[in-house]
């Protein structure tokens, strides 16, 4: 019973951080994407999470939305073919 009783509680606590990371709420980042020198849009850019695959692109007009569940704040990081990487 003694080794049973670590193992249950670590079993316990892990199905409970599980049901809190479930019940964070999405949250949709939505922005516009312009050349820093131009100011005009850029259309197919990427926009992802920094440190993780989440990502989305521009439309044709620059506008992006990107829904995550990652906790606030995050960082983005943008790149595009012919632009250095911004974050």
């Amino acid at each position: 019973m003694r080794k049973v009783l670590p193992s249950l509680a670590a079993l316990v606590f892990c199905s409970l951080l599980h049901i809190v990371a479930l019940a964070q709420e999405p949250v949709t980042i939505r922005g516009t994407v312009k050349n820093v020198t131009s100011k005009e849009t850029v259309s197919s850019v990427s926009v992802v999470v920094k440190g993780t695959d989440e990502g989305t692109y521009t439309d044709d007009r620059g506008n992006f939305a990107l829904t995550t569940r990652i906790k606030m704040p995050v960082t983005l990081v943008i790149t595009s073919i012919g632009f250095e990487p911004t974050e």
